[in-house]
């Protein structure tokens, strides 16, 4: 599901994107974050939330995807989308 939100991404931005192996853990949200925030803290302070409803016809599903670009590569991202 990443993959396919970084290449309309890639497609929109006109970028060359490249993913990292994904990561998954099942804990408490702030001990999840704990260790991205400091690991990526020094770095910058910004990530990009995708937020998605899943719906079948009798139940909804919502779901957040963090992704967590280097400082550098999320400016220019936002640069291509007007953004920033």
């Amino acid at each position: 599901l990443a993959g396919s939100y970084v290449n309309a991404i890639a497609t929109m931005t006109n970028l060359n994107i490249e993913l990292s192996t994904p990561q998954i853990a099942i804990d408490m949200v702030g001990a999840i974050l704990s260790y991205p925030a400091a690991l990526f803290g020094a770095m910058g302070d910004k990530l990009l939330l995708i937020e998605e409803d899943f719906i079948s016809s009798n139940e909804t599903i919502r779901s957040h995807l963090l992704i967590m670009p280097e400082i550098e590569s999320l400016q220019t991202m936002l640069e291509s989308l007007g953004v920033a």
